[in-house]
């Protein structure tokens, strides 16, 4: 009788092993999948907009991928890149520092040229996965051609030089 129970227990236990197991590799082949998906549609709106200014970068698109990828869909969205690095400058230099005031006010401006010339656009693939949504994303940074943004020269000093390694002479 004792034998038996053991037996029992051992036959649930290595089921719900393998029933697991299968589980698992279910999700992560779906996980595998989108994220290849995301790739793919990822080349597609490259290639889509390359040479186009931002400005034709549509704020979203949707759609169904088709088969053998039914159970999967897409989402695409874009907005103007907006990073404030002055905001960060502001958070790292010291008040004792010398021109802080105008490397803030460069950064600050330099953000803003930064969001009218890029565009950042996130692709999502969605999908189901017992009976849960699931989703897979990436972002990417698609920038306005022939753009110049503002120097940082007279704050870094100068860069560059001729030749390379050991040899190199700086720039005077």
């Amino acid at each position: 009788m004792v034998a038996m129970a053991i037996i029992v227990i051992a036959f649930i236990a290595i089921t719900n092993s393998i029933i697991y197991s299968q589980m698992s590799s279910s999700k992560s082949r779906k996980s595998i999948i989108a994220s290849y998906l995301a790739a793919q549609k990822l080349a597609e709106f490259n290639m889509k907009f390359a040479g186009k200014s931002i400005k034709d970068i549509p704020a979203g698109e949707t759609g169904n991928f088709p088969a053998p990828h039914e159970g999967f869909s897409w989402d695409i969205k874009s907005q103007n890149f907006e990073y404030d690095l002055g905001a960060l400058a502001t958070s790292m230099l010291s008040k004792e520092e010398t021109q802080s005031d105008q490397i803030i006010q460069l950064l600050r401006n330099l953000s803003e040229s930064m969001k009218e010339s890029i565009k950042e656009v996130t692709i999502t693939v969605l999908w189901t996965s017992e009976r849960r949504p699931r989703k897979y994303s990436l972002t990417s940074l698609f920038m306005e051609k022939g753009v110049e943004f503002p120097s940082l020269g007279s704050f870094i000093g100068p860069v560059g030089g001729e030749g390379g390694g050991e040899g190199g002479k700086p720039n005077e």
